[in-house]
């Protein structure tokens, strides 16, 4: 309760959470970008983890009329957790390579390592999950435009 509490007082707390996924995304997308066979699962990885960002600051600015609904501080404190645990599995993620390392010292750093794979699952899991939670209460720019007609 005193979680919902601080949610409440202070906000979502969605913007920093949000503004660390874009980095993180962007660093994902630049550590990765010329390794065969890897680039389109990184690209659309990267692409959605940035959507997600830019949508959590949407959230944020929305965040007092959600908190009044019913499971809004449920669902706030869920993006809240699953943003939190995507940021800091997306650092190690992407940190594991050093930024000036050459493409043959990125393709055998990434096969060497066996977790590799379950990472990108799982990174690509908590993408997929914190997209549903989202898409609760973001509104489709069409249906506010199709409202206002």
């Amino acid at each position: 309760m005193a979680e919902l509490l601080g949610v409440v007082a202070g906000g979502a707390g969605l913007v920093s959470l949000a503004l660390q996924l874009v980095d993180g995304g962007q660093r994902l997308r630049q550590r990765y970008k010329n390794v065969k066979g890897l680039g389109y699962n990184i690209s659309w990885l990267s692409e959605d983890i940035e959507l997600i960002g830019k949508q959590l600051i949407q959230l944020e600015t929305s965040a007092d009329d959600i908190m009044q609904e019913q499971l809004g501080p449920i669902m706030m404190g869920r993006c809240r957790d699953r943003s939190a645990t995507l940021a800091d599995r997306l650092a190690n993620f992407a940190g594991d390579i050093p930024g000036n390392s050459s493409r043959r010292q990125i393709i055998r750093t990434t096969f060497k390592s066996s977790q590799w794979k379950s990472e990108l699952g799982e990174l690509q899991a908590l993408v997929t999950g914190l997209k549903q939670d989202i898409s609760q209460y973001t509104i489709h720019p069409l249906i506010g435009s199709e409202k206002q007609s």
